[in-house]
This record gives structure tokens, C-alpha cells and sequence, in this order.
């Protein structure tokens, strides 16, 4: 079962998307930190340079006794500015606080930064402050007197939400630049995806088409790629070539087919399963069916040649050439020569057998008639040539001294004598009939038929008189037929002889002609005992 693949353009546009957006969302993060950090260090800078500055004014003079001006100094240093400042003294006691009354406040020796800034000069905090209740940035620094000893801790500080407030809108400011870089991210890899894959889709669209048998247009816009446009230049040039070999093979088809179809001789491939993969018109004819039937059928069904199944197995048993004579028995009684060759493909493994099925059926039936007719025509040979020689053998005996039965016997041998002429006449006449048969020398022209009728009563004339049987002539004095008069008369001859010679006595014979369509019809009708059924195919 196959998987539902996603389009090209979600394949490349998602994971550049993402790409994008992941790093947009680290770069904010870290410019965030960055921001974060930095701002911190500018406000802890600022808060330092406030204590120095108000350090300065001291003048390295001792805080404690100055309280009141010190005072002054804070008051002022704070005023319009959002900062908070206390000077705490060495041991703790706070002296000046720009926001509380210094004479309530707790000591602030224990406060982090005050023992950072009395250890190392300097300390930072970030912390609860009770005193003010609320979360404060601080930064102190020790004020040292003249002998470089501290005499007070400059404490500046700031609310801790003041600084997030701020950090916060700079935030809003980073995550908003960072959506507006998002979004124009989003569309210009959305552009990027459908310029590679729109042309990628105008390809299959054009493939897909050239599968349905459309024409081939696998240009693809000036704004594609370099590649995609050699790919687009070699799909097209794949296509014309895919059409030319597609129409020679088809024409190839169209040829073999043809061949095939004016074949005489039946011709089928039978599959290594078994089955009919190729059938032309006299094959199907043979197996009763049509030919886009035959196609695909099992050789078993072909029931109408189950001989044609064995010899095939034998073919694929023997791998080698082979040829038998087939009879069949429905409708009619034929025989055929099959002639069967096994096919091999390219590694020699057996993938077809040929059968060509030449109808001898004529040949057999010609060869039949031919061996009686030698039989018959033997017989009657021997027969006149029999009596004859019985004849002449009493007339040497001594019967030639006997005047009455000589002059019988020599009589009955000249009618035997007559009679073998008559039978050579028929042979050669019937020769020569079957020479200009196979020259195809035979002249048909348009002829009166009435004459030749006419002349071929005269010729029976004597022998009917003799019978007293009368011969009458039905035919149209205008009625003509392409013919040849000599065979045509010595045609019609012969019916009305036999017509004649088994009619009996007092009868009489009748002679017509008449059209038929595009046909001339000539029937001689007697009242003898007619023609054996057996008989006529060789007659007619």
C-alpha cells in the first residue's frame, strides 16, 4: 500500500519555515539575555557613578557630625531622578535616605552589599527590601577618608520592577521585530517554495499529460532555476523521443498485425502459462471465436482443437521444433499441419511457443480423389483392354475361321477400342482443362449462350433418337454469359450423355438456361435415377 507523500512545496516551505522561526526564536532569546544583562550593567554603571559622584562631593571628610548636610547632598542628588539613596555608616547606623526617615530605619550592617562595599569597596545586591517592601537593585560603594580607611557606605538603588518594566517594553519591542522578521521569513520562503516546486508541478502536469497521449510542453517559466530548466529541456527532448519510439512500435504493431490478418495460415503464441497471447484472424477462425476473444484464453478452453493443446506441451516439454498433422471433427472433418516454435528471451529461458496451422484439408481431400480417380480410371482401362485381348485370344484359337463370330468378335472389340478412346479423349481433354486452369489461360467472353446449348444437344442427338427420348431447349434467344464455348458445350455434353444414357426408353431430357442476379443458370433435367448424393461434391 502505498503512503500518501506531502506536495513538494510543504516539504520545502515547513522545514525552511521552521528553520527560520527556530532561529529567530534563539537570536530573540539571546538578544533578550543579552539586552537583560547589558541593561542591568548600564543601570548598575549609572547607580555606581551616582554614589561616586555624591562620594566625591564628601571629599574623603567624615560622614558622622554631617548628618544635616549630608542630607542636603542626598535630596538633591535625587531630585527628578528615580533612584533611591542611602548613606549608612561604617558601623551600620543609617545616616541619610533620600525615601525614609534614616532615624527609623533598621542598621544596615548585615545588608550584602554593605559588607560587599566595606570588604572589596564596591557591592551589588538584588533583594526584598523590609524597608521598603518591595524587590530593589542595589549597588553600594565605601566613601574611605584620608588614611584610606572607610568612614561610610554611598548606597544607591533602583526598584527591581522599574528595571523590568522597562526591560519588559524592550522585550515587546524584540519579540515584536522578531514576528515582523517572522512573517517576511514566512513569505519570502513561501516564495522560494513555489518557485522551485511550481515548476517542478507545470513538469508533472506535462508528463501526465503526455501519459493520457497529449502533446508534450515541458517549457518551464524564465524564473526557474538553472536546473530545473535543463530538466524541463531533457523531459521534453525524453518525450519526442518516447513519441517517435512509441509510433514506430505502433507502426511496427500495425505491420506484424497486418501480416498476420492476410495470413492463410493460422498463426497463435501460447504464453509459458498457457494462455493465447497473439492470434490473427485464420487462427481464431480454427478456434471458433474471434480474435479479441482468443486473446488471453487458456489453451484448455480451446475445445475446438484439444489435439492443438498436446502438441503444444510437447513443443514446451521437447524445447526443440516440431511438427504434426492435427485433424479436427467439429463442425467439419479438417486436417492441419501445425508447425510449433519454442521462443526464448535474452537468458535463454523459454517464454513462447509459435504455432502456424496450415489447412491441408484440399490437399488431403485432392490426394483422395486422385488416388481414386487412378483406381477408377485404371479400372475402366482394364476393362475395354480385357476384352479385347479375351476377343483377339478366341479369333488366334481358332475362331477367325468361323466368319459370323469373327465378324462379332471384332465388331465388340472395336466398340471396346471405342470405348478406351473415348476415356483417353476425357483424360486429355481433362488435362487440358486443368493446364489452362493453372495458366489461368481460360477466355471468358461474353457469349450467346443459346448456340452453345444448341450444339451440344446436336451432339447427343443420335444417341436420344436411338432411345426415342426427345431433348427440348428452354433459353432466352438475348440471354448472354462470359464463357468459353468449347468447354462450356463439352460441359453441358457430358450432363445430357449421362442425362441420355440412364434415362430410360420413351423419356425425354430437358435443357434450361435462365439469370440469375449477376448469375447464368443451366439445369438438364431427365427422369433417370439421378446423381448419389455421395457423388456430387465431385461433380460440382
Amino acid at each position: 500500500m502505498s503512503v500518501a507523500r506531502p506536495p513538494l512545496v510543504r516539504q520545502i516551505y515547513l522545514p525552511f519555515l521552521g528553520l527560520v522561526l527556530a532561529t529567530l526564536a534563539v537570536a530573540t532569546f539571546m538578544a533578550t539575555v543579552s539586552v537583560r544583562r547589558a541593561y542591568l550593567e548600564q543601570t548598575r554603571l549609572a547607580l555606581e557613578l551616582a554614589a561616586r559622584s555624591l562620594a566625591a562631593a564628601r571629599g574623603g571628610q567624615p560622614l558622622s557630625g554631617h548628618e544635616a548636610e549630608i542630607r542636603s547632598q542626598v535630596s538633591r542628588a535625587t531630585r527628578g531622578v528615580d533612584m533611591r539613596i542611602t548613606v549608612i555608616a561604617p558601623d551600620g547606623t543609617v545616616i541619610a535616605d533620600s525615601d525614609e526617615d534614616p532615624r527609623v530605619m533598621d542598621n544596615h550592617a548585615g545588608r550584602p552589599e554593605v559588607r560587599e562595599a566595606l570588604a572589596r569597596g564596591v557591592g551589588r545586591s538584588t533583594r526584598f527590601s523590609r524597608t521598603v517592601k518591595r524587590e530593589m537593585f542595589y549597588v553600594a560603594l565605601a566613601v574611605r577618608g584620608d588614611d584610606g580607611r572607610p568612614v561610610g557606605v554611598v548606597r544607591t538603588s533602583i526598584p527591581l520592577a522599574h528595571i523590568e518594566g522597562r526591560l519588559r517594553a524592550l522585550y515587546g519591542t524584540a519579540i515584536a521585530s522578531a514576528a515582523a522578521m517572522a512573517l517576511l521569513a514566512a513569505a519570502v520562503a513561501w516564495m522560494v517554495s513555489r518557485r522551485i516546486s511550481s515548476p517542478l508541478e507545470h513538469l508533472d502536469k506535462s508528463a501526465q499529460a503526455v501519459r493520457l497521449g497529449g502533446p508534450a510542453h515541458f517549457a518551464v517559466s524564465p524564473r526557474a532555476s538553472r536546473e530545473i530548466e535543463q530538466l524541463g529541456r531533457s523531459l521534453e527532448a525524453m518525450a519526442a523521443e518516447l513519441d517517435r519510439r512509441v509510433r514506430s512500435i505502433a507502426a511496427e504493431r500495425d505491420q506484424r498485425e497486418a501480416v498476420l490478418a492476410s495470413m492463410v495460415e493460422g498463426v497463435l503464441a501460447v504464453d509459458s502459462g498457457r494462455r493465447l497471447v497473439t492470434v490473427n484472424q485464420a487462427a481464431a477462425a480454427l478456434l471458433g471465436c474471434s480474435v479479441d476473444d482468443a486473446v488471453g484464453l487458456p489453451l484448455e478452453q480451446a475445445r475446438r482443437l484439444p489435439a492443438l493443446q498436446r502438441f503444444v506441451e510437447r513443443v514446451f516439454d521437447s524445447a526443440e521444433p516440431l511438427e504434426e498433422e492435427i485433424v479436427t471433427g467439429e463442425p467439419v472433418r479438417r486436417f492441419l499441419q501445425a508447425h510449433g516454435s519454442p521462443v526464448r528471451n535474452a537468458a535463454g529461458d523459454l517464454r513462447l511457443v509459435v504455432v502456424v496451422l496450415n489447412d491441408v484439408t484440399d490437399l488431403r481431400r485432392l490426394e483422395t480423389v486422385r488416388r481414386e480417380f487412378v483406381a477408377n480410371v485404371s479400372h475402366e482401362l482394364k476393362t475395354p483392354i480385357t476384352s479385347v485381348k479375351g476377343f483377339l485370344d478366341t479369333l488366334r484359337d481358332g475362331a477367325v475361321d468361323d466368319p459370323q463370330s469373327a465378324r462379332r468378335f471384332v465388331e465388340i472389340a472395336a466398340r471396346q477400342a471405342e470405348r478406351l478412346g473415348m476415356i483417353i479423349d476425357d483424360l486429355l481433354a481433362l488435362s487440358r482443362l486443368e493446364e489452362a486452369s493453372e495458366r489461368q489461360t481460360i477466355e471468358r467472353r461474353p457469349q450467346p449462350l443459346r448456340p452453345v446449348l444448341e450444339g451440344a444437344i446436336e451432339v447427343c442427338r443420335h444417341k436420344a433418337d436411338s432411345k426415342n427420348i426427345p431433348i427440348t431447349l428452354d433459353c432466352p434467344a438475348d440471354l448472354e454469359a462470359p464463357l468459353d464455348p468449347a468447354l462450356a458445350e463439352q460441359a453441358v455434353v457430358n450432363l445430357i450423355d449421362n442425362a441420355v444414357k440412364y434415362s430410360g426408353e420413351n423419356s425425354s431430357v430437358r435443357v434450361c438456361a435462365e439469370r440469375c442476379g449477376d448469375t447464368v443458370r443451366i439445369d438438364v433435367h431427365d427422369q433417370g435415377p439421378g446423381i448419389d448424393a455421395a457423388h456430387l461434391p465431385r461433380l460440382f
